[in-house]
């Protein structure tokens, strides 16, 4: 089913003509509309957990109007929206796929500098825009770039475990905020609210007082303090909790029962990188092991 047609409504005018009605809030009566088919979506199953019941109907009703704004499924707008920190955000995947069939432009693809694994090794991201064959290139990322900017170090960073997948998004993502911002609404990604950091401005003189990273809220572990440092993990435990969350996400497809894997993962993802990784492994490890079917099932 094409955007269009789950982003409107056709209503037999008064003349006998069919009248359509477009979802949104620029009229009366695709305001009434959009109200309707928010009900609905928060009624179901099938979208993330924040946009069902009564508390989510006002969400379903933002995310049918900006599907409707940027020619998108509102099902995919709803699973592909994140909120970080109060703010929303794409995820990386979502935004790409939204330029690549837009239609304007060539696919996305990246050319790569430097040596693999110092910090010149790069990426940048380039696509053809077809009305005028002109080649357009986005900004140039690097490992250097994403250690000075703070993103390389963090506690549970991507960045130290697939640097190259990080490179693409972080490139691809910069890349349409350059040539087409309207496609994303103007939103940054999901990993660009985490990893960028903005300064702290005292309200009283104006002056910047400190850096603060918008990072995901922190629910403190076992044995952790509130307000203690994020400890930086060791690779092999991060791989580790990656390795269990894969097999929690497989248990739940397995089962039929995807819809449960959001609170899954709402519950263990900010715990990563975070606190005593032992004690972090270990209770994971407990929980997955309480997904999977006995042995010899």
């Amino acid at each position: 089913m094409s955007a269009d047609t789950t982003t409107a409504l056709a209503t037999p005018a008064t003349s006998g003509a069919v009248q359509e009605i477009r979802l949104g809030f620029d009229t009366l009566e695709g305001f009434r509309s959009l109200q309707r088919a928010a009900t609905m979506f928060s009624a179901s199953i099938l979208v993330p957990k924040e946009y069902q019941g009564e508390k989510g109907v006002a969400s379903c009703a933002i995310a049918l109007d900006l599907a409707a704004r940027i020619n998108a499924s509102p099902l995919m707008v709803m699973q592909n929206l994140y909120i970080v920190q109060g703010r929303p955000g794409w995820s990386a995947k979502f935004k790409i796929a939204t330029f690549n069939k837009c239609g304007r432009f060539s696919p996305i693809r990246y050319e790569f500098t430097g040596q693999e694994g110092s910090d010149e090794w790069g990426c940048r991201a380039v696509a053809i825009e077809k009305a005028t064959g002109e080649q357009l290139q986005g900004p140039l990322v690097t490992i250097g770039l994403a250690k000075k900017e703070g993103w390389y170090a963090k506690g549970g960073s991507k960045w130290q475990t697939m640097p190259e997948q990080m490179l693409r998004y972080r490139s691809a993502s910069w890349f349409i905020d350059t040539v087409a911002p309207e496609l994303s609404m103007g939103l940054p990604t999901s990993e660009d609210i985490e990893d960028i950091q903005e300064p702290v401005i005292d309200m009283e003189t104006g002056e910047v007082v400190t850096v603060q990273t918008r990072a995901r809220d922190i629910t403190p572990s076992a044995g952790r303090t509130p307000g203690m440092p994020t400890t930086t993990w060791p690779i092999p435990s991060l791989e580790q909790f990656d390795t269990l969350m894969e097999q929690a996400y497989s248990a739940f497809q397995d089962a039929g029962l995807e819809q449960g894997w959001p609170v899954f993962q709402d519950k263990w993802r900010p715990r990563r990188g975070v606190g005593d990784d032992k004690l972090v492994l270990r209770d994971l490890g407990e929980d997955v092991a309480r997904l999977l079917p006995p042995d010899g099932e």
